[in-house]
């Protein structure tokens, strides 16, 4: 694999986070955090239009979410697969995954586990999930893994998946995500709502 260098994160940092007519975001999870990367550039975008979100950051590797914790941007970290800490937690108002969707072919058990965990939600409210992926073109399937080991998805198949589990499409923008072997690698970010039912 060549060398990567990351480049969302900074791309995120102009955009704004979707704000509640009542109340603000007030917990929100980190699928994959890593080192929490990710979670420097979200917690400084969300700043100016939130009061202060507990953010709960989980990722597969142990020693990841040690270099996570030091930054002390989460209110704890955990190392635990994402599609468990979906369906295992509380209710979250805002979902971010980073350079993490990239490892999944199907996106169907995720679209459906983030829904699932939004949807515990007792109060009608609208939840938020932001994720980038790399841009594919396999209109048959979807999806196709790439030489490096990561999948690349067609932008509709992720809309219709989405769609599926009553995640709407807020916005989705084209991106230099990352570089490998220094080219450029482009993909999207997307944000996507869920308005959840009152009981």
């Amino acid at each position: 694999r060549g060398k990567t260098n990351g480049e969302a994160p900074s791309k995120k940092k102009k955009k704004k986070a979707p704000s509640k007519k009542k109340g603000e975001l007030k917990r929100g999870i980190d699928l994959g955090c890593g080192t929490g990367l990710s979670g420097s550039a979200l917690v400084t975008a969300l700043a100016a239009t939130t009061r202060k979100v507990a953010w709960r950051g989980v990722d597969l590797s142990p020693r990841m979410c040690e270099l996570a914790t030091k930054r002390g941007l989460y209110a704890d970290v955990r190392s635990v697969e994402l599609l468990d800490a979906l369906r295992d937690d509380p209710p979250y108002d805002f979902f971010v995954s980073c350079d993490v969707l990239v490892y999944f072919g199907d996106l169907d058990p995720f679209f459906a586990a983030a829904a699932c965990n939004a949807a515990k939600h007792a109060a009608k409210l609208t939840a938020y999930l932001a994720m980038t992926l790399e841009d594919g073109d396999d209109a048959d399937h979807g999806w196709d893994l790439t030489a490096t080991g990561r999948f690349r998805h067609a932008p509709q198949y992720v809309l219709d998946a989405a769609k599926n589990h009553r995640w709407r499409n807020v916005t989705n923008s084209q991106s230099v995500l990352r570089r490998q072997s220094g080219k450029p690698v482009l993909g999207r970010i997307y944000v996507f709502a869920f308005d959840t039912q009152t009981r």
